[in-house]
């Protein structure tokens, strides 16, 4: 409809009353009445207007998608990640493609947010076919040398026969029946580092993608474009990028032709082989081998598939004499130098057999590094299982070498690439290549603080910090440091960072950075210290060795002279914390406290010293607690005893509390009061894993209890990942599927990660 401007009415009189209005004994009376009216016409206006955008779901107010659902016969799904707007808007697109696998992923994908395979079941039972109806790919023998199809059993990319299976579709069994359909889900999100600094591994020629060294797998990062039409394959999923997906094939050469007039080298394969290239990517890097002497390996790349995968046309880095195999990593190309996989550059350029600068040429192939065992001359290896990468020694670019990749973790718990709220500019920026260091920052804002100082790092690179002290002003200031959004900057400490002087009216706050070598020691005057979606690296997960662990170490530590203080952390992953119970407050949601075998929260003394008056929600805590007193904890996972002081006031809801603790009132609790030792026992929760840096670090195991799995106040889990809501996503996938499933078919729901 066509936008217009309305006259005011009071402009409509005619001028006479208009004149009489503006006498000093009437004073306008008859324009404030009219005005009134004016607004109310406006109302009705706008009302009548936005009925036409009504009809529509894309531009319908709220409360009319209700409504419209009603009209598509849809039934709303809680609106978690599929919000109700998009929800009726798809059913339509659903329901002209209902019961195909393209539409049942999709389908998934929408209402949970999770990665989705499915799997029609039937098509890999094994039966005795029709001679006049043979189908080669569905069902039968195959060949055990094969580790790619040997490592897929059992999975969502599954290719072998299985013998009919006629229990209950589950998460592990009664799958291989003619009724069953599964649904693979990958629960973990996938987060993009972009231009990271490598973590060095103790010697010049190996890193660790990861930047504090920890190792990690690789996580694919997936393009769900076009996949309405197609169902998903390992490559659009949010999981480890698997080794055997990037195995190298070798195939034999029969003989080669000399160089033609393009100086291209045509490769004839043994006829069997030829299957196994004839899908090849053009440009794909090869290797032509000798298999008597391994130093006569050279590199060629793909240019042409000729005669249906028996001719190979490649251009050849030097004249072949006795090469008789070719090898290649053909799902390479697919992962490397892609957003989807990883990269490893040298001042900007991609390392690869086609840099352009000829210092960062290397062959790049994928290999096992668990022993660090040195690659040969010219080529780059990487280990996509432990996140790390090696050059051959002395062979390390001289310039700077930075990676991109993706990890997984559960959600936006800690410090993370994801966006994040961020509302006033910064007043110093700091890039790794900018002209202010952090160090820099922080001792000119020690020097000269301004009432308000942002500082913002733009970049996910690593700051090795020299300070060790901070010198806060004795007057009212609010400092903010923090990354910007996107980014995940580490900031490496010398040592424990001290901060001291201050003013008790004054904030600090730190929000988006992972910190690690150190605690932060509050020694001198504050009145807020906010920590927002920081990793304040609390130890415990693996050395740069991929075996021993490392210690577990305090994240925060309080004077007691701070008696004004508020402690504010929020959607962080925090060490230990020792705050003593004269400080005003603290309050902790949504993240995860680890001091494993040790004490969580506590005062500056550790055990039997009370920390502060504490509000505690939606948070997993390991280790112990000692508190003064706990106003409220609400779906909380307390992994270890916690003892509260004053239990007069305050009370725990929704929450697992540890054996033999001492608490306020509790409602709803697990385990219940009054319960037996064996159901204490098999009340005992289960996580994925408890060692930091891993990528089902702190999630709840699926062989855990389901009492925990569904026992917040609306029926999500207890701990950090509360705000996922998953019991609800699975919830609400089940009651889609009662209306998009064939009839008959009976769906398992399997969840990979």
């Amino acid at each position: 409809m066509a936008d217009f401007t309305p006259t005011r009415l009071f402009d409509l009189l005619p001028q006479i009353y208009r004149i009489r209005d503006a006498d000093p004994s009437i004073n306008g009376a008859l324009e404030a009445l009219l005005d009134v009216v004016d607004q109310q016409v406006g109302s009705v206006r706008d009302d009548i207007r936005q009925l036409w955008d009504n009809f529509f779901i894309e531009t319908c107010d709220d409360w009319v998608i209700s409504y419209i659902g009603d009209l598509v016969g849809t039934n709303l799904v809680v609106p978690i990640v599929l919000r109700s707007r998009t929800d009726v808007a798809k059913t339509i697109h659903y329901r002209r493609r209902k019961g195909t696998v393209p539409m049942l992923e999709e389908l998934a994908r929408d209402v949970t947010g999770w990665s989705a395979k499915v799997v029609e079941f039937f098509q890999i039972l094994g039966w005795t076919q029709n001679a006049n109806h043979v189908r080669l790919d569905h069902g039968g023998w195959f060949d055990v040398h094969d580790d790619v199809i040997c490592n897929a059993v059992s999975t969502a990319f599954d290719r072998a026969a299985h013998t009919v299976d006629v229990r209950v579709p589950a998460q592990s069994e009664g799958w291989y029946n003619i009724r069953n359909i599964g649904f693979f889900l990958w629960r973990l999100q996938s987060y993009s580092m972009i231009n990271a600094d490598p973590a060095n591994a103790g010697q010049p020629h190996r890193f660790h993608f990861n930047s504090i060294g920890q190792p990690e797998p690789l996580f694919i990062q997936p393009d769900v474009e076009g996949l309405s039409e197609q169902a998903a394959d390992e490559d659009n999923v949010r999981g480890p990028i698997s080794p055997r997906r990037l195995k190298p094939v070798t195939v034999a050469i029969d003989h080669a032709d000399p160089p033609d007039a393009n100086g291209l080298v045509a490769l004839h394969l043994i006829p069997p082989d030829a299957l196994l290239v004839k899908d090849w990517p053009i440009g794909l890097w090869l290797e032509l081998i000798d298999p008597n002497d391994a130093t006569k390996t050279l590199s060629a790349a793909l240019v042409d598939v000729r005669d249906n995968g028996s001719t190979l046309m490649v251009t050849v880095s030097a004249a072949m004499t006795s090469q008789t195999q070719v090898r290649a990593f053909p799902h390479l190309p697919t992962y490397y130098g892609q957003r989807r996989g990883f990269s490893v550059f040298a001042d900007g350029e991609l390392i690869s057999p086609n840099a352009t600068n000829a210092a960062h040429q290397r062959r790049v192939l994928i290999g096992d590094l668990c022993d660090w065992r040195d690659p040969d001359p010219g080529t780059l290896v990487i280990d996509v299982r432990l996140g790390r990468f090696a050059f051959a020694p002395g062979e390390t670019p001289a310039d700077p070498i930075t990676v991109n990749f993706n990890y997984g973790f559960s959600g936006n718990i800690g410090a993370g690439p994801y966006d994040r709220e961020v509302v006033d500019a910064p007043t110093t920026v700091v890039t790794q290549s900018g002209a202010v260091s952090l160090d820099q920052a922080l001792t000119d804002w020690q020097n000269s603080p301004p009432a308000e100082a942002i500082i913002e790092i733009q970049d996910s690179h690593t700051y090795h910090l020299a300070l060790t002290s901070l010198a806060m002003p004795a007057q009212l200031f609010r400092l903010t440091i923090r990354a910007l959004s996107g980014e995940r900057p580490t900031i490496v400490l010398s040592g424990d960072l001290q901060l001291t002087g201050g003013d008790a009216s004054s904030s600090v706050t730190l929000d988006g950075l992972f910190v690690s070598g150190g605690q932060i020691d509050l020694q001198g005057a504050l009145g807020q210290l906010n920590i927002s979606n920081c990793t304040l690296d609390p130890g415990g997960g693996l050395s740069s060795d991929g075996v021993t662990l490392r210690p577990m170490q305090n994240s925060l530590t309080v004077a007691a002279t701070d008696t004004d203080l508020n402690v504010v952390i929020a959607e962080s992953i925090v060490g230990g914390l020792r705050v003593p119970n004269a400080i005003e407050n603290m309050q902790i949601n949504d993240s995860i406290v680890d001091a494993q075998g040790g004490v969580a929260i506590a005062g500056p003394g550790g055990a039997n010293d009370y920390a502060a008056r504490s509000t505690i929600e939606a948070t997993t805590i390991f280790g112990q607690c000692w508190l003064q007193e706990l106003t409220l904890g609400s779906e909380v996972l307390f992994d270890d005893v916690v003892t509260v002081r004053r239990k007069q006031n305050g009370c725990v809801r929704f929450s697992y509390i540890a054996p033999n603790s001492d608490t306020p009132r509790r409602y709803r609790c697990i385990p219940p009061d009054g319960a037996s030792p064996e159901e204490i026992a098999r009340l005992t929760p289960a996580f994925t894993s408890t060692r930091f840096g891993d990528p089902g670090y702190a999630q709840l195991s699926r062989s855990g209890p389901i009492e925990i799995a569904t026992g917040a106040s609306d029926g999500s889990e207890i701990g950090a990942f509360f705000s996922l809501k998953n019991p609800l996503r699975r919830q609400n996938l089940v009651m889609r599927l009662a209306e998009y499933l064939p009839f008959g078919l009976v769906a398992a729901l399997i969840e990979v990660t």
